[in-house]
């Protein structure tokens, strides 16, 4: 019963986040029957899922009361410490604000040319500007361009306004020669007259300004805190998931097991952290900052829609930019400013600095699950050699398209690895379930980054291989193949919103870019290039052909330089690896092929060859320190 409970507690609490965030992005303020209607059903589709996730993990995972909620609590301030420390916020509604009546009345108006008269502009509430229509008329008002202007004083004229305010509101008027006096109203016993007159016949704005006080401040800091629930709770979620799956993976390991994950999982936060504050400015960060930007523009203004339409670097997939689009888009500085409460952690960027900030971090936590991923699945070696290796560091820590990847391109060749696996011990069952994971993850990846997908070689060569190995497999194989082509390609069509409008023309303009850019740029770098940038550090690039990144002039800060060592080791361990687990050594290998081909022979294409360089490296320190071990008792 007390797990129904909290399945409930927690579905609705998911439910009313996920609600008031979609409320938060919808324009105006009003509840209208079709807003309301929508707004309801999402809420109840937010609660179905939200206990449809919590019921299958609850199946899943096995983990006591105690060690529940020592995860809950942890979710929790999480959420609440990045909340604060990244400023993140939706759009401010005016939810919880009291209702001010505002009202301006015109005492005198010279009437006669068009530079005197009453000229009103805006009023702007503390959160927004307040639009002429929702204000209430009387007398001979009229809009011309972006204000009211009075035409006559046949009657009494006034404005009003009858809506929530925060502590201070601004009315602006146009001051000039013979413009009038008005008295304003604001709705809490204070009344005040307004000379708009001036004395020199230059028109300028006039701005009134009023504070409703302490009370209406406080009203301001509830609805504050009000609103950031949507963000807090879906961030509370997202890492409650992630450490339920954590703790799934390590839950029945040994105690050293535990302590080592916790200590290399650590270093690695804190290494790529330090990165992301300290890494000089990268090539094309602000490219790819530059698209976030445009989608969270989009979905702030509630036309996620159009997203599709957006061509600004055409060249490359969505799904990297839309995940630096995320903290773009819950970019609340100015809303934790109006408290003074936005004084830490790069407060002051400029939005597309602020973006290039936050799109490290989301780079540094796919490179920090990439490291999580290589030790639960591989060995805790093969995670050390990912932390330290300069090129995993420095595409781990920047706003650029490699981190992800990485990650997806890895879980999915080792999917497939387990699927193949699986299909020689006759557990069709279970590979079923690695085949699907394998195929959406591949498609997350052509997502992500095109040239990844060259892992789908290895994949095919292993395929190969069991299939004349395999007799009584052949035929399933062929239809797995066929199954995991159209996942592939629905996955990478879903996770792509570039291709969602004409696709094919989409796809052609990708490729005519990069035919070109190669034609362009193919002969900066010798043939030779892709094996110094697997067989060197970032901090050892040699400058001369072509001008050194601005990481590769400032190698200072790198902790560790030591590619060379983990190469040389890769190289120790390749004859072991082929005997045991050859998909690596192919992904390697074609990953160099592809280098060696393609025109354009740039430092991050080498990213696509990391993850088996460092599995690989694993083997070559077990096979030296065995070396070492038999070298020492003889």
């Amino acid at each position: 019963m007390k797990r129904l409970l909290h399945i409930f507690l927690m579905s609705i609490t998911a439910g009313f986040s996920i609600t008031l965030a979609l409320f938060q992005l919808m324009p105006g303020n009003n509840l209208y029957p079709k807003k309301a209607l929508m707004l309801a059903a999402v809420f109840l589709i937010g609660v179905l899922f939200a206990a449809g996730v919590c019921f299958v993990l609850k199946k899943i995972i096995n983990i006591s009361n105690k060690s529940a909620v020592v995860l809950l609590v942890l979710s929790l301030c999480a959420s609440l410490v990045l909340t604060g420390l990244f400023h993140l916020s939706l759009p401010q509604k005016e939810i919880l604000l009291k209702s001010q009546k505002i009202s301006i009345k015109v005492l005198d108006a010279s009437l006669g040319s068009e530079d005197t008269g009453i000229r009103f502009l805006s009023l702007n509430n503390g959160y927004r500007g307040i639009s002429f229509s929702d204000f209430e008329q009387t007398g001979n008002w009229q809009r011309q361009n972006d204000e009211l202007l009075l035409l006559n004083m046949e009657a009494q004229a006034t404005l009003s306004f009858l809506g929530k305010t925060g502590r201070t509101a601004e009315l602006f008027f146009i001051s000039g020669d013979k413009a009038g006096v008005v008295e304003i109203d604001w709705g809490n016993g204070v009344i005040e007259t307004v000379d708009l007159n001036a004395k020199s016949e230059v028109t300028e704005s006039k701005r009134v300004a009023h504070d409703f006080g302490i009370i209406a401040e406080n009203y301001e800091k509830v609805n504050f805190f009000f609103n950031l629930l949507s963000v807090i709770f879906l961030l509370f979620f997202f890492l409650w998931i992630v450490q339920l799956a954590l703790w799934h993976f390590i839950s029945r390991k040994s105690k050293m097991f535990k302590i080592l994950f916790l200590i290399l999982t650590v270093f690695t936060i804190v290494y790529r952290v330090i990165s992301v504050y300290h890494f000089p400015l990268g090539w094309d960060e602000g490219t790819y900052s530059r698209a976030a930007m445009r989608y969270s523009e989009k979905i702030l203004t509630f036309r996620a829609l159009e997203i599709p339409t957006i061509l600004y670097n055409h060249e490359h997939p969505a799904l990297v930019k839309l995940t630096y689009s995320i903290p773009a888009s819950i970019d609340g500085r100015d809303y934790f400013s109006r408290f003074g409460w936005n004084t830490i952690n790069n407060a002051n960027l400029g939005k597309e600095d602020y973006t290039i900030f936050t799109g490290r971090m989301v780079s540094a936590v796919f490179s920090i699950w990439l490291v999580q991923a290589a030790f639960l699945l591989i060995h805790p070696l093969a995670a050390f050699f990912l932390i330290i290796d300069s090129l995993a560091a420095e595409y781990g820590a920047q706003a650029r398209l490699e981190a992800l990847p990485m990650l997806f391109s890895f879980l999915s060749i080792w999917f497939f690895n387990q699927f193949i696996e699986q299909m020689k011990r006759n557990e069709r069952k279970k590979s079923r379930m690695f085949l699907i994971l394998s195929s959406l993850l591949l498609g997350m990846t052509a997502a992500s980054k095109i040239i990844y997908c060259v892992i789908a070689f290895p994949m095919l060569i292993i395929t190969i291989e069991t299939f004349f190995q395999k007799k009584n497999l052949r035929k399933a194989l062929v239809l797995s193949l066929m199954i995991m082509a159209f996942s592939s390609l629905l996955s990478f069509y879903t996770f792509n919103p570039s291709l969602w409008y004409s696709p094919v023309e989409r796809i052609k303009m990708m490729l005519s870019f990069h035919e070109q850019y190669q034609t362009k740029a193919g002969d900066i770098y010798p043939f030779w290039q892709p094996i110094a940038w697997v067989t060197r550090s970032v901090a050892h690039q040699s400058g001369r052909y072509f001008e050194k990144s601005p990481l590769a002039k400032a190698p200072h800060n790198f902790f560790f330089s030591c590619d060379e060592l983990i190469f040389l080791l890769a190289c120790i361990g390749a004859k072991d690896l082929i005997k045991k687990q050859k998909i690596y050594i192919y992904w390697f290998l074609f990953g160099m092929i592809f280098m060696f081909l393609w025109g354009t022979k740039w430092e991050q294409y080498a990213c696509i060859v990391v993850v088996p360089i460092c599995i690989t490296a694993y083997y070559g320190c077990l096979r030296a320190a065995n070396w070492l071990i038999s070298e020492v008792n003889t």
